[in-house]
């Protein structure tokens, strides 16, 4: 199942956000990430409630576990969650990316037609100005496709 054509949400990821104690763990990740401690202290549960919690969402992707070198675990929200809890953030990537694409597009177009169209001579201000809309539409066109290569439905 697709959760706002974005996150790919299996079986056991759907029963893991079926738990509103693992949805408000999630949002405190969101805000920063944390130790079994300081999230038991804020969500006023058992240490080893939330942490049964935890694992349970470390299982199926939505939270990481990390060590530091100072021996603490903490853990931190995953971009499938945050995805999740933030799927405007999605839209507006795609769309941000599609804009820039459609720009170097028409720059591209722009510049072409301009090389095409009949002009007697070219000055060099004119073919700077040509090489300039041509390096412009390129630009705009590689971002643009970079940002929806990355896009996070991928």
């Amino acid at each position: 199942m697709k959760l706002f054509g974005s996150v790919l949400l299996d079986y056991d990821a759907f029963r893991a956000l079926a738990s509103h104690v693992r949805i408000d763990i999630l949002k405190k990740l969101d805000e920063q990430r944390s130790t079994v401690s300081d999230l038991s202290r804020s969500l006023v549960m058992s240490k080893s409630t939330v942490h049964k919690h935890l694992e349970k969402l470390c299982e199926v992707g939505l939270v990481n576990k990390r060590e530091d070198e100072r021996k603490w675990v903490y853990y931190e929200i995953t971009g499938k969650g945050a995805r999740i809890l933030h799927p405007e953030n999605v839209q507006v990537s795609v769309i941000l990316s599609t804009i820039v694409l459609l720009v170097g597009i028409i720059f591209i177009a722009t510049a072409v037609a301009l090389v095409w169209m009949p002009i007697p001579t070219l000055n060099g201000e004119e073919a700077q100005f040509h090489i300039l809309t041509v390096v412009l539409g390129a630009a705009c066109t590689l971002s643009g496709y970079y940002m929806l290569r990355r896009c996070p439905w991928r």
